[in-house]
């Protein structure tokens, strides 16, 4: 999966609909973490305990690698979780959780309806929540001589990313949290500066 152009929702949405008799009731978060997303869920599912089904689908950027689940939640396979997922991937969503809750009416729709209904309940609750980029980020740790922490300094009070170094007797460690577009100039500079180790 690409990540040429992400973009992750704007805010928490919910929307609710009616498809032969049944009723579906979806909802699009923003996450930043698997185990977010696992809470969210778990939320849900205390929220709907009468509920037949409650699929969903969703995409994380962690630990540098791109991340996606999806949960048929007891519908035919691939008819409700790929659907919710192809939503999130046709908007190119990371750090983005859709569910999608559904009361049985009674009349069954078949494959084909459901994969068309959960994708187009999921597309309606994630067009509501809107979009805005997602700008991925890397966690950086540099471990630098003491006697070459000014030189490292004079390059980092640029950003505000920057956490509190720690001192060891003949050492400093410094860990940022910025984006991969920023870092690759700042690794640029850093290799400058012998005697660094980045991670």
């Amino acid at each position: 999966m690409s990540l040429e152009k992400p973009q992750t929702l704007l805010k928490t949405a919910e929307f609710s609909g009616v498809v032969k008799d049944s009723k579906f009731i979806a909802y699009g978060f923003p996450i930043v973490s698997k185990s977010e997303a696992e809470q969210q869920i778990l939320r849900i599912e205390q929220q709907h305990k009468k509920a037949t089904h409650i699929c969903w689908a969703y995409r994380v950027y962690e630990n540098n690698q791109l991340l996606y689940y999806a949960n048929d939640a007891g519908e035919p396979h691939g008819s409700a979780g790929a659907p919710i997922l192809k939503a999130l991937t046709g908007r190119e969503l990371v750090n983005a959780l859709c569910i999608v809750v559904r009361y049985f009416g009674g009349t069954k729709l078949g494959i084909g309806g459901l994969i068309r209904t959960y994708g187009a309940i999921a597309g309606k609750v994630l067009d509501i929540a809107g979009k805005e980029a997602y700008l991925v980020q890397q966690t950086i740790r540099i471990d630098c001589p003491l006697a070459k922490y000014f030189e490292l300094a004079h390059y980092l009070h640029r950003f505000p990313e920057t956490g509190k170094p720690v001192f060891t007797e003949d050492r400093v460690t410094i860990t940022l949290r910025m984006e991969s577009e920023k870092f690759t100039k700042l690794q640029a500079d850093l290799r400058m500066i012998p005697g660094l180790k980045i991670t």
